[in-house]
C-alpha cells in the first residue's frame, strides 16, 4: 500500500522540484554576487546586477499567473531584507529612499509591468485560440 501511495506522489515531486528550481537559482546567484562583490563593488552596482540577473529569473513566468497579495509582498519583502544587508540598515524608510535614489523598482512593481505586457500581447495576437479564450 505505501508503494502505490509512492507512486502516486512522484508526479507531485517532479512538479514541485520543477517549480523550486528557479528560486534555488536565484539563491545561489543572489549568494555568488553578495559573496563575491559585497566588499569591493559598490551599491550601485550590486544593485544593477540583482535587477538585470536576479529579478528576471525570480518573476519568470509569473506573469501568467494572479498572485495573491501575500505572495506580492513576499517577493518585496525578501528583496527589501536584501536592501537592508546592502545598505546596513534597519530602517526599511532608508530602504525606500535609497530605492527611489537608485531607481530601483520593488520585484511586485515590476511584475505588474511585465503582466500589463502580457495582457497587450495576449489580446492582440492573431491566434484564434487565445481570442477565443479571452473572450470567455
Amino acid at each position: 500500500m505505501s508503494r502505490a501511495g509512492g507512486n502516486l506522489l512522484a508526479p507531485v515531486l517532479i512538479v514541485i522540484t520543477a517549480v523550486c528550481r528557479p528560486f534555488t537559482r536565484l539563491l545561489s546567484i543572489a549568494v555568488t554576487i553578495f559573496g563575491k562583490l559585497l566588499n569591493s563593488a559598490s551599491e550601485k552596482v550590486i544593485l544593477e546586477l540583482v535587477r538585470t540577473k536576479c529579478t528576471p529569473i525570480l518573476l519568470y513566468g509569473l506573469e501568467c499567473f494572479q498572485l495573491l497579495k501575500a505572495d506580492l509582498h513576499s517577493l518585496d519583502f525578501t528583496f527589501n531584507r536584501l536592501c537592508i544587508k546592502l545598505f546596513k540598515t534597519v530602517s526599511i524608510e532608508v530602504v525606500r529612499d535609497c530605492q527611489s535614489y537608485f531607481a530601483i523598482d520593488l520585484p511586485s512593481c515590476d511584475l505588474k509591468r511585465r503582466q500589463d505586457k502580457f495582457i497587450i500581447r495576449y489580446i492582440s495576437t492573431g491566434n484564434g485560440f487565445c481570442q477565443y479564450c479571452y473572450n470567455l
